[in-house]
């Protein structure tokens, strides 16, 4: 997870998935990277204590290559945000090779296609939430979808969200406008 600690982003519900497969004795290490408000800080924080998760750590908000390099190192991103308005996050980590996690919800609708990822069902219970992640997080490491679904990805964010891409795209409708 890369994000704000914000209700909406539903931190709290990702955070109750690594409380599932932990339990499997699988050995995923879950990353959270990001910041907001000291009282969601704190929230947070307890609530991986309350858990007892073992393997899952908060480390603040990191700069932009740091980002590059744990989202290359990452097997998946997972971003449940409720109306996420579009999702810059996941095309990141698409960008980078790591197939993505979602909620069926906003933005990420438009862009998230089984090719590269998956969208769980949307939900306002935050226990269901957290189920459905912790089923695509097991899902994409047995598939391994960093090697299955990855590369797509990372073909699919060059493709159609790079700059180049954008600029060029923006030059055609000048064209078109113009005639030229």
């Amino acid at each position: 997870f890369c994000g704000k600690f914000a209700d909406w982003k539903r931190l709290d519900a990702l955070l109750r998935a690594p409380a599932i497969y932990e339990q499997h004795d699988k050995k995923i290490l879950t990353l959270v990277i990001g910041s907001g408000p000291h009282e969601a800080q704190v929230a947070m924080h307890d609530l991986v204590a309350e858990l007892g998760l073992r393997r899952t750590y908060i480390v603040g908000p990191r700069p932009q290559d740091e980002l590059t390099t744990l989202f290359n190192c990452a097997d998946v991103g997972c971003f449940p945000s409720y109306r996420e308005p579009f999702g810059l996050v996941f095309i990141e980590c698409m960008a980078c090779g790591t197939p993505v996690i979602g909620a069926d919800s906003g933005g990420p609708r438009d862009f998230v296609t089984p090719d590269v990822g998956v969208l769980v069902p949307e939900t306002d219970d935050r226990q269901q939430l957290a189920a459905s992640l912790a089923a695509a997080v097991d899902r994409a490491l047995d598939e391994d979808w960093k090697h299955t679904k990855g590369p797509v990805a990372r073909d699919y964010a060059a493709a159609d969200f790079s700059v180049v891409h954008q600029v060029s795209e923006l030059l055609a409708a000048v064209d078109r406008l113009t005639g030229h």
